[in-house]
């Protein structure tokens, strides 16, 4: 029963297994198997890329100072390697805007204050709109 219950989902960027869990479907309680993760995490990183890619090389110019070193992070061909970078993105995003909201209080702002904070600024700017939505794509 143990077994059953770790083995019930396991999931990482190089696929899925598991177990059918719809008592509706003909796979319920039937192993399965799907290896595409990887590739979808590819997939979805060149996407966004395409999406994002005029204005992420600006920020990661700030580091990244060749246009091969840019274009690997805009069409990655490992997207594990990406992402143990991304998360530096993404925390340098907040905390700046942890920052700029927080010298709008008299106090520490609150998580939830400095999302609405980012929120209301994107809809204010179209290109604080697109890097809001990338630093949800990128979390």
């Amino acid at each position: 029963a143990e077994f059953d219950l770790w083995f019930d989902e396991v999931n990482s960027h190089y696929g899925l297994v598991g177990k059918g869990k719809n008592k509706g479907s003909r796979f319920y309680g039937k192993f399965f198997a799907f290896p595409g993760g990887f590739h979808a995490c590819l997939k979805f990183h060149n996407m966004c890329g395409d999406l994002f890619g005029n204005f992420l090389a600006l920020f990661f110019r700030a580091w990244r100072d060749t246009p091969s070193k840019i274009e690997w992070i805009l069409r990655p061909k490992d997207p594990t390697q990406l992402e143990e970078e991304l998360w530096q993105y993404v925390l340098a995003h907040y905390r700046s805007a942890y920052i700029y909201c927080k010298s709008s209080f008299s106090r520490e702002p609150t998580p939830a204050e400095v999302h609405k904070y980012m929120v209301d600024l994107a809809g204010k700017s179209p290109i604080k709109l697109a890097v809001l939505l990338h630093l949800r794509y990128a979390e």
